[in-house]
């Protein structure tokens, strides 16, 4: 057989490996994009990830051959009966055997079974093939031309694919769909009952997933919070507030609009699918029309503006990937070339079985590759910029600021000298190690709480250093901002838990240390003085109350689709009816005219605590004024009360998701 035959050959072996790997993970994928995708839109991704497969298994199948040549020019004088194509075969096999393997058997422990480790069970699978290939002798090269006679048509079939594919790879329909949630056709202008120069500029610093339970303002036992617990001795500390949901998109889409997740509609990932450009009820939109700059400056893809579909408003958003420090990784820089195609970014690097091993051999890293400091410094950079930074003086035009900073999301991973600081040093201290595991993100027996309890060692060590690093933000922002004139909120998305057997957020719980976040603003003083000065709120209340009370607070009009309900009579010493608090997620039902029938929603209400789980009609009740740590459930003692519960669900619940 010829070189050129023999490269021939291999190039269509292993495209066809290649190419049936692809399409069985794409049926896998299409399952769950097909929650929340439309067809048309993952098509343009699927044919983007199959080009960039393809020319994977081009660069694997030269690989191969250029391995095979070296070796065999090694080794010719010394075994005068191996041919090139032998080598070849030996490579192909054992790349069909690993495909195999992670395929169709890779929960099966073959450590497990035959008590070897993974070296020697290569080298014993490597010895096996050398043996049948030196059997099979002079068949080798007509086997191989067998094979490839047989699957020249799915070659065929596959490069007609490939060719479509190139066209239909521009169709970029996930990034900017308009077909997707939009707003309330009843949105309304905003009439100024206030000169846009005398409003007060408004910073939003959210921390993501930090929970309250875990902050020395809020009763916590360990020093996390050392810096926002003395500045909160002088602003308006609210004990109780509960995110709308367990995790980013949602609950941050609430923030923003003032509606519940069910109404918005926002359970799904939307840093795979952007929201319609055109939802328009949302509070910087308002903000907007008033007369406000508006800037958003974001760590989290989950929470970006362009991704949740309230961009227009902004006047400038950073890509969340420039927040971040190099991860001197090569692989994973490669994938940042791909940052407004996430899903074919995941599906070649990170979500493919090449992938997952090649991170495996990746450099570790000890150190956040996402510090606060990166945007916290983007936002003061922009504001001595654009000149709003200095003191007012009735010609500048306001500004609202979201500021969302990734850290203390996982992985826990602050620099010294906060490594460490909470005992178990090393342990579960660098990316790898809190990754395998796998404790995070799913349920685990009791045997593994000890554990766990190291996790929060490492989260809590991670909320001091972002403690440290609001510190240096607070202490340069009263040197370049006009802080008489500027509301600052500080508040996170969600919480984390590490208790009630779930590690992390997410997820089907809703048990506080996941929803019960901090919210402390600081106001200006004349501000303090027209509210009553400055303390502790006690009464529940929801962040989509937020954008209500800042409305009402600057003298602009509430519109009737924000669901939530100003709080500025609890700021001025006064008292507010009791309502039900809603926090919930849907990610497993379908997004597109289907009834919500799965997922979790949780209510605090009269001291109580209800959580309904919806696919199983399974529920918890909880009395948090007398169990604040949930763990007696009071659904078959107090039936009244879950029925009561359920009422509200199923009178406020939609017929149909968006």
């Amino acid at each position: 057989m010829t070189a050129k035959k023999t490269v021939i050959n291999l190039l269509s072996l292993i495209f066809v490996i290649f190419s049936l790997q692809f399409i069985r993970d794409a049926f896998y994928k299409w399952d769950g994009y097909s929650y929340y995708l439309e067809f048309a839109e993952f098509l343009p991704e699927l044919s983007l990830a199959f080009i960039i497969w393809t020319f994977v298994s081009i660069f694997t199948s030269l690989a191969i051959w250029s391995v095979s040549l070296l070796l065999f020019s090694m080794l010719k004088r010394t075994f005068k009966f191996i041919s090139i194509e032998h080598i070849a075969a030996f490579f192909l096999i054992l790349l069909l055997l690993f495909f195999l393997k992670l395929d169709f058997f890779k929960t099966v422990s073959l450590t497990g079974i035959t008590g070897f480790n993974h070296v020697a069970l290569f080298l014993i699978g490597a010895l096996l093939i050398a043996v049948f290939l030196f059997l099979a002798g002079r068949y080798i090269e007509k086997i191989i031309s067998v094979i490839v006679a047989r699957i020249t048509p799915l070659v065929l079939i596959f490069s007609f694919l490939f060719i479509v594919a190139i066209p239909l790879s521009f169709f970029n329909a996930v990034s900017g769909g308009t077909d997707g949630i939009v707003g309330d056709s009843q949105a309304v202008s905003v009439r100024q009952s206030s000169s846009p120069q005398s409003f007060p500029n408004i910073i939003i610093v959210s921390m993501d997933s930090l929970s309250a339970r875990n902050m020395q303002a809020y009763g916590y036992d360990r020093p996390t919070t050392p810096f926002i617990s003395k500045w909160a001795d002088d602003a308006l500390l609210f004990k109780r507030v509960y995110s709308p949901s367990n995790w980013t998109s949602s609950s941050v889409m609430s923030l923003m609009t003032s509606q519940r997740v069910w109404t918005h509609g926002v359970w799904h990932f939307v840093a795979n699918r952007h929201i319609s450009d055109s939802y328009s009820n949302n509070l910087p939109r308002l903000l907007s029309e008033a007369g406000y700059d508006i800037y958003g400056f974001v760590q989290n893809s989950h929470a970006h503006p362009d991704k949740l579909g309230i961009h227009d408003a902004f006047k400038a958003s950073d890509e969340h990937n420039t927040c971040r420090t190099s991860s001197k990784k090569f692989f994973y820089g490669l994938s940042e070339h791909l940052v407004s195609r996430p899903i074919v970014k995941d599906w070649i690097f990170s979500e493919n079985l090449i992938a997952e091993q090649i991170s495996i051999f990746s450099p570790d890293f000890v150190e956040t590759v996402v510090p606060p400091g990166i945007v916290y410094d983007r936002f003061l950079q922009l504001i001595d910029k654009t000149g709003q930074a200095g003191a007012f003086n009735g010609s500048q035009k306001p500004y609202f600021a979201y500021i969302h900073v990734y850290p203390p999301h996982d992985p826990f991973l602050p620099p010294n000298p906060y490594r460490g600081m909470f005992g178990d040093t090393g342990k579960f201290a660098s990316f790898k190690t809190q990754r395998e595991p796998k404790l995070l993100y799913s349920e685990y027996p009791p045997a593994r709480q000890p554990d766990v309890d190291i996790f929060e060692n490492r989260y809590d060590e991670f909320v001091a250093y972002s403690d440290k690093q609001f510190e240096v933000f607070i202490s340069q922002i009263s040197e370049k901002v006009d802080i008489t004139n500027t509301i600052l909120i500080m508040t996170s998305d969600h919480g984390e838990i590490f208790s009630h057997g779930y590690a992390g957020h997410a997820g089907r719980h809703f048990f506080e240390p996941m929803i019960h976040v901090p919210m402390i603003i600081k106001f200006p003083e004349h501000y303090e003085e027209s509210l009553g000065g400055m303390g502790v709120i006690d009464m529940p209340v929801s962040q989509i109350d937020v954008a209500p009370t800042l409305l009402e607070l600057i003298n602009l009009p509430v519109p009737e689709w924000m669901e939530g309900r100003s709080f500025l009579p609890l700021l001025k010493g006064g008292r507010l009816e009791p309502l039900p608090i809603y926090s919930m997620q849907f990610k497993e039902n379908r997004l597109f005219g289907n009834p919500i029938t799965k997922g979790t929603v949780a209510i605090v209400d009269g001291g109580y605590k209800f959580i309904n789980y919806l696919e199983d009609d399974r529920v918890l009740l909880f009395n948090l004024r007398q169990d604040p740590n949930e763990t007696n459930d009071l659904s078959e003692e107090e039936p009244e009360v879950v029925e009561r519960f359920k009422r509200l669900i199923d009178q406020n619940i939609p017929e149909t998701d968006k």
